[in-house]
């Protein structure tokens, strides 16, 4: 996923980002929900991203949804993002 195949101190490309926020943007109050419940998964299917190697996320965690919040969040609030920013707020209500 794109928020978690950089450390953050580069800059997620375009595309890839707003891939991200369209997932974010339509189904947030499902992640969260996911997150919340620590929604587990076996294989490949939830593995962590290159720059969370070490995490031994396998599904959804409170832990994976910050750092998925704090990635858009820095990624500014325009666009795509503005409205993944927005869906990610309504979801944790």
């Amino acid at each position: 996923m794109a928020l978690e195949d950089d450390d953050g101190q580069q800059k997620t490309d375009k595309t890839s980002l707003e891939a991200a926020a369209v997932w974010f943007a339509h189904a947030a109050p499902t992640l969260w929900k996911l997150s919340s419940e620590s929604k587990d998964f076996q294989g490949k299917i939830a593995k962590q991203g290159q720059a969370m190697q070490g995490k031994e996320w396998r599904g959804f965690t409170k832990e994976r949804w910050d750092h998925w919040e704090g990635r858009l969040k820095a990624c500014g609030n325009e666009g795509l993002v503005a409205e993944a920013n927005r869906a990610i707020s309504e979801a944790k209500r």
